[in-house]
Parts: C-alpha cells; structure tokens; sequence
C-alpha cells in the first residue's frame, strides 16, 4: 500500500495539477541513497542533487509514480521541491521617482539618479581616522560606537547566498572578497555567468554592501540627500575637502563590519527569479564544505531569500541550517515579507537555530529617503510622524506553525540605501532582505571581538552561535 502520510499536502496539490513530472524533495533515513536512485530512475525519474549533510535528494519524477515511491522504507517523506525567492522586490529594472505608489517603491529599487556624486572609496588601514557620520546602518544599530573593539569585524568571513555580486563596484574597493561561486542558471551563458559580473541581479551587491561596504559618495552642499541627512541626524557631514572637493559634502555608505571578510555563493540568476529549493540547499551545502572540507574559518551565512513551508523547523532546509549552526556557523535568515498575518515566516528563517530577522523602519532612514524622493525638505517630518522604530507591514510575523517566537529580532530593512550593479550605481530597497545583511554584519563583529579575547584570554571559550544569538536579543 503506498503510505500517502509521507507526501507533503502542497505535493499533493502539485500532483493534482502537474503535467508529466513533478520536481521533488525525497527525505531518506539514510545517506545510502542508491536503492532510492534506483527506484526512481525506474520509475522514469531524473535525480537532481544528491545532498550531504542532510539525508535526503532531489529529483523530478511523473506525478502518477510518487505513490509508489511512498512505499519504499528508505523514504520518510517527499516534498515537493518548491520554489525559493528573494526577500525584496526581484524587479530587474531599476527605478527613478517615477511614482508616488508606495508599494511600487517598496517591490523595486530607487536608483540614486543624482549626476554630480562622486564614488570614494576608503582603505582598511584608513577607516579608524575618518569620520563615518554615517545615517544608515552602523550609527541606527550602534555598530559604530563599537568598532574600534570589534576591530571593525576584521577576521571574520560572512557567506553571502544570493545572486552573486560585482566586485569592481566602488562600495568593494576596499572590501577583502576572497571568492565565491556561481551555482545559478547562468552557468554556461558568457553574458551572464560568474558569481562576480556586472550582469548580476543588483539584490546581491546591495545585501554585501550592507554587510561590508567600504565606499561613499561626495556630493554637493546643497545635494537634497546631503541635506536631508544632516537635518534628520543634527550631524554636519565631513566636508570633501581631502579628497579634492572643497565645499562638497561627503557621506559615507560603510558596512556593518566594513573589514569582515566575503565569500560570495550565487543561487539566483540574472533576473532574480525564483529557484527551486533543491538550490538554495546546494548553495548552503557548499558553504559548510567551504569550512568542513576548505578549511575557511566561515562564521556566519546571510540568506536574504525564503518560501513556504508547512514543516517549520522540520523540511530539510530547516534541518540544513540546525547542522550548519552545529558546525559553529551562525545563519541569519530573512523572515520573509508574507506580513502582517501570523504564522508566515518563511523557510529557513523559519529554522530551530536561524536568526530570523525582520524589517522595521528607522525614522531618519525613513525621512531621508522621503525628502530625497519630493525633493522637498523637511517633509519627512509628516510623512514620518512619530520617532519610535517601527515594523512595517509586509515584514512576516510569528509564531512559527510549531508554536516558537519569530523573528529573532528586526533590522533597518525600510529605503536601505546600498550597492546596485550594471554601473557605479546605488540605490534604496526595501525588505526583509535588507535587514538580514545588517545583523548578519552585526555577527561579524561580535565573532571579531570573541576571536580577539580568547586569543587574549586562554581560559576564555570560544562564543558560539547561539551565544551570538543571545548577545543580539539581549541588546536589542
């Protein structure tokens, strides 16, 4: 008899619908998979991945054929291998102040049209003697006041999973990228394959520029961004006086840790279109080789990117994330913009052991960008009435199905101003997805600072993933 209690509900409705296959998640009681690969070849399936640090494959096999793998006791249960999308709007083409619809500006990003910024970039060796007066991330989360102990997050390696980035961009000058690789479709295309290449979907240049951007722009006084920012913040910008440009304004864009290190895995190809999760499941498998077989000291995984699941904590990807946590490396997640209903926190933030993190929006970030939109100053004040931080409507709530509280915390994720490819371009987006990176840098500098003491210390224990995780509540 077929055991139909092994098919997920959402396989069930894709078998119904289905043409002649169906994309598959085969959870197995063991990583011998050749009698489930032989069962499904036989039934005219195809084997997609093979995973290794959770027990269970991908496949796609005829939707009347599933049943019968039901009967086999090596399988525990099959999904259905359902997609994976960013957590911001995956619109490709970049937005100018084009529209007064404020959900078309959260779902694409608004390019920073200005002709007359300049791109400057600052060396490692220099961050310590400038003046950050940064508006975004470091100074709204306190990232700033404890760089110089966190020695700005150097030593720590953050695996970015996402659409892979463009490294020649002036917010990477003085970022140490080690590598990276690309997993997506667009291997194979000479347009677009390569975790670095210009082509990239912007998503991902944006998620590593918050996490560590080592850039800025110089702009005129009277720059609309220049001004919004100091009247929002009360802090007169560094002049640009040093860099050539006395009387301009100078602003810098820094990462949370702008000395952490970067490896870059791309899963989303070029249109940042969504993916199956057999995908996203090799990309965080390669991230726990990079430590595991490498020998690369990977402390944390962002994973701006997220689906449905009605297993919370329990589908593989979730498992995936509690073995990597194992393995010493903390993963943030983003929690997903399925908001504001309850119960829709998304996979793998939806994970034992994932920092999930939501988006919230931060009354200077907020009103900078509103100003800088109309072009009007000070009409952030009304369109930003009150000064308390707070969690916008499309940012998935908790509990998880299970009954566990989520998000783990929240983040800047409202008019994000970062990183975009196809040029020296930068832009505000909006998410989930933006908010990941921020904590995710914010990892970076506790794992620098724990590094630093225990090298000092020798009694001292290494902190651990949930200790970083605790340390972030605690302080949020």
């Amino acid at each position: 008899m077929p055991n139909v209690a092994k098919i997920s509900p959402t396989l069930f409705n894709e078998m119904a619908n289905a043409g002649e296959s169906v994309h598959v998640l085969v959870k197995t009681f063991t990583n011998d998979y050749s009698a489930v690969v032989k069962q499904i070849e036989d039934l005219g399936g195809e084997i997609g991945h093979l995973f290794k640090y959770v027990s269970g494959l991908s496949a796609s096999l005829p939707a009347s054929n599933i049943l019968e793998l039901s009967r086999n006791n090596l399988v525990e249960r099959i999904y259905y291998d359902a997609e994976r999308k960013l957590s911001s709007g995956n619109e490709s083409i970049l937005g100018t102040r084009s529209s007064d619809d404020i959900d078309a500006l959260l779902t694409k990003p608004t390019l920073m049209n200005s002709k007359e910024y300049v791109p400057v970039s600052v060396k490692p060796t220099d961050l310590a003697s400038i003046e950050p007066a940064n508006y975004w991330n470091p100074t709204a989360m306190g990232a700033e006041g404890i760089w110089e102990e966190t020695n700005y997050g150097a030593g720590s390696l953050v695996v970015i999973i996402d659409t892979g980035i463009w490294t020649e961009h002036f917010m990477f000058a003085g970022t140490d990228i080690i590598g990276g690789v690309d997993l997506s479709y667009d291997v194979g295309d000479p347009t677009y394959e390569g975790w670095s290449n210009i082509n990239n979907h912007f998503h991902g240049s944006h998620v590593a520029g918050i996490v560590a951007s080592t850039g800025g722009i110089i702009v005129p006084p009277t720059d609309p961004l220049a001004q919004a920012i100091e009247m929002y913040t009360g802090t007169l910008l560094p002049p640009g006086d040093p860099y050539g440009y006395p009387g301009w304004k100078l602003i810098w864009l820094l990462g949370m840790a702008p000395y952490a290190s970067l490896y870059i895995i791309k899963v989303f190809d070029h249109t940042g279109g969504s993916v199956p999760e057999s995908m996203i499941i090799a990309g965080m498998e390669h991230a726990l080789d990079l430590k595991l077989i490498e020998g690369l000291d990977v402390d944390a995984v962002s994973m701006s990117i997220g689906g449905p699941t009605v297993f919370d904590g329990r589908d593989v990807e979730d498992q995936l994330v509690d073995t990597i946590t194992g393995n010493g490396i903390t993963l943030v997640a983003a929690a997903g913009n399925s908001g504001p209903a309850s119960m829709t926190i998304e996979s793998p933030g939806s994970a034992y052991t994932a920092i999930s993190v939501g988006a919230a929006a931060t009354p200077v970030q907020t009103r900078v960008y509103w100003d800088y939109f109309y072009e009007w100053p000070g009409i952030g004040y009304y369109l930003y009435t009150t000064d308390d931080v707070q969690m916008y409507a499309f940012s998935s709530r908790g509990p998880t199905s299970d009954g566990r509280s989520k998000p783990t915390l929240s983040a800047t994720g409202i008019f994000v101003l970062s990183a975009l490819t196809g040029g020296q371009y930068i832009g505000w987006v909006s998410g989930t997805s933006m908010a990941t990176p921020a904590v995710a840098g914010s990892v970076a500098l506790l794992n620098a600072f724990s590094e630093t003491a225990t090298g000092k210390w020798k009694r001292l224990r290494a902190a651990t993933p949930e200790d970083y995780k605790q340390a972030l509540v605690n302080g949020a």
